[in-house]
């Protein structure tokens, strides 16, 4: 199911990290941070798997590779630089 393969692919990630969880457990920016980063990510892979589940193979690939140029495009037009590297993947 889509929870067990979050909870297992999440867990493996928190196992890879567990060494270094005691020097920044000292730092309450970085347990405020990490929490809202892994929230976010989180919810992006849960709401990335049931759409998996009910999307068809053509659509998803779709939506996928529109992401790829979609979000260069949008961080040139709000003023950040986005390098030249960044393009080649996109070609």
């Amino acid at each position: 199911s889509t929870d067990l393969f979050a909870a297992l692919r999440f867990t493996a990630g928190s196992l890879v990290f567990a060494p270094f969880l005691k020097s920044a457990l000292k730092d309450d920016r970085i347990v405020r941070g990490g929490f809202e980063l892994g929230l976010w990510v989180s919810l992006g892979y849960y709401l990335q798997n049931i759409g998996v589940e009910l999307t068809d193979a053509a659509r998803a690939s779709f939506i996928s590779s529109f992401t790829i140029i979609a979000v260069p495009i949008i961080a040139g037009l709000s003023g950040r630089s986005v390098r030249s590297q960044t393009w080649i993947p996109t070609a």
